[in-house]
């Protein structure tokens, strides 16, 4: 892969004002955004460079009412309960792709 200098400083000025409003927005913080941020590419180039259709795992830990879990699912699993837990009020603290 290539790319330019210039190319870029622009890629991370555009991420890092995207990580900006969204914490701004959202009352998150940056340390949370960048973890969230990077758990997605490190998914991402994971399905990118999948060679097979074996499923992508992903560990992932939430807290949602007084009760706290962690469990390896599969990828659409994990996207399913984060919505659930997020939408329940809930917060989902780890959200990470396996590279198995």
């Amino acid at each position: 892969m290539i790319i330019s200098y210039a190319a870029s400083e622009e890629l991370m000025e555009l991420v890092e004002d995207t990580i900006e409003y969204f914490c701004d927005q959202e009352i998150v913080s940056g340390q949370t955004a960048w973890t969230a941020v990077s758990a997605l590419a490190e998914a991402k180039l994971a399905q990118i460079n999948m060679k097979t259709n074996k499923p992508i795992r992903v560990n992932i830990c939430w807290e949602l009412g007084e009760e706290r879990h962690c469990k390896t699912m599969t990828k659409d699993e994990a996207y399913a309960t984060r919505k659930h837990v997020e939408d329940n009020g809930g917060v989902t603290f780890w959200f990470q792709a396996l590279d198995d």
